[in-house]
């Protein structure tokens, strides 16, 4: 301790002062003295107190910084819905945009080839004009659901190949057949992902008609046709 010495030579002149003293005077300088050395501890306390959080301040900001080579884990990545990635919606608008075209039944003209389905046969289900393709059947030639869903599915993309070309359909706008014709229920999307021989998915809400897929659509256009559904 540097200042021994002189703590030392304090000590005694407060001996002195205080036998110099009368008993109250005494009380009284003893007390002084004792708030003094309360306060200076008090001080220093406070003191290292501020240079202790300081100290601990700057280790965390030194644990904070990476060392040189280290790498830094990131967290984990919490997958779910939204990590799904889908078609994007550039896509599904050109899709739509293509549906947006006039009817021409030379769009279908090789299906009709290669079927052998005359064009009677979809004009007995469809009416045809010059700006929309409009449903004539109100049956889908089933009463079970969840083939009845299917045919509406295949039905709507023959509807919409008429306009576009491509056999493809809105799936938005199959539940509305559905609902329309009593055949729709809460397993219409697992029903369609079933028939994935025939059906495959473009995106969410767009699907399109397999090779075999345009063959059962041919064989229930036939079947319809003739029972003038």
């Amino acid at each position: 301790m540097k200042d021994y010495t002189k703590l030392l030579t304090l000590i005694e002149d407060i001996k002195r002062i205080g036998a110099e003293c009368t008993d109250n005077e005494r009380e009284f300088v003893y007390k002084m003295i004792a708030d003094v050395l309360k306060s200076t501890l008090n001080g220093e306390r406070a003191v290292a107190s501020v240079e202790q959080s300081s100290e601990s301040e700057v280790m965390v900001r030194r644990r904070g910084r990476p060392k040189k080579n280290e790498s830094v884990a990131e967290p984990p990545k919490v997958k779910g819905k939204r990590g799904r990635k889908k078609k994007s919606s550039a896509d599904d608008s050109a899709m739509v945009s293509q549906l947006a075209g006039k009817p021409n039944m030379e769009n279908i003209r090789s299906f009709l080839e290669t079927t052998g389905l005359p064009e009677a046969a979809i004009h007995s289900l469809f009416a045809i004009g010059e700006e929309k393709v409009e449903r004539r059947y109100t049956s889908l030639g089933t009463d079970k659901k969840a083939q009845a869903q299917v045919n509406a599915v295949m039905l709507s993309c023959l509807a919409n190949a008429i306009v576009s070309g491509r056999f493809i359909a809105d799936l938005r706008q199959v539940r509305e057949d559905c609902r329309a014709l009593e055949a729709y229920d809460n397993n219409f999307t697992n029903n369609i992902k079933r028939h994935d021989i025939q059906i495959q998915f473009l995106s969410g809400d767009f699907v399109e008609l397999t090779e075999a897929g345009k063959n059962e659509l041919a064989q229930l256009v036939r079947t319809l046709s003739q029972t003038g559904a």
